[in-house]
């Protein structure tokens, strides 16, 4: 669960609660938000399709590590220029934070696949995703909102709120790593088909 949190938390955080920052914080208009959004959408999207290819070469835990590691400092960048209150640095400093939060999104459900048995593959990549969500991502944009308030003008305790659910994925893949689940076989059909032609060959 603990691994899935910035793939889910930052997009609450840049798609949700950045609408609510820039329109009431900012005083910009909404729909200049939202053309960046639509802007930032187009890059998210190249992103992971180049995020997965990738993980595919430097192996996929490896690249979580990388990817949420970037994700801690991405929101510093991401706030200064979204202060300039430009397009251009908007969609700049919001897709520099949606790059490493969507890469990672992109390849942590077959990372996940290697956590959990057959049997119960899908439901629990599926109960570990819904609960971050919830628990995570849910909270994010109120927790937001409340740091806004608390801090009016200050943008850098809402980039350590970013930091902080990046660095909650970072401890998630690490300890997956640790407990050796990069490396694990999978033992579905797949890899049995793949390796029939084997068995054959040396019973031959």
């Amino acid at each position: 669960m603990l691994a899935f949190t910035i793939g889910t938390a930052g997009f609450y955080f840049t798609n949700t609660f950045l609408i609510a920052y820039t329109t009431r914080i900012l005083g910009l208009d909404r729909a200049v938000i939202l053309d960046c959004l639509a802007m930032v959408a187009v890059v998210q999207f190249l992103g992971q399709l180049a995020a997965a290819k990738i993980a595919e070469r430097i192996g996929d835990s490896r690249f979580l590590l990388g990817a949420s590691a970037l994700a801690m400092l991405a929101p510093y960048p991401m706030f200064l220029l979204v202060q300039l209150k430009t397009t251009t640095g908007i969609v700049a400093g919001v897709s520099i934070a949606t790059l490493c939060a969507s890469g990672f999104y992109a390849v942590i459900a077959g990372y996940a696949s290697k956590v959990f048995p057959v049997e119960v593959r899908y439901s629990s990549i599926s109960a570990s995703y819904q609960l971050s969500g919830a628990i995570f991502g849910g909270f994010t944009p109120m927790i937001g909102v409340a740091l806004s308030a608390s801090y009016p003008g200050q943008w850098v305790p809402l980039a350590i709120l970013y930091s902080i659910l990046a660095g909650v994925s970072f401890l998630g893949v690490s300890l997956l790593a640790m407990a050796g689940f990069a490396t694990k076989t999978k033992t579905d059909g797949i890899a049995i088909m793949n390796a029939a032609p084997a068995h054959a060959a040396v019973a031959q």
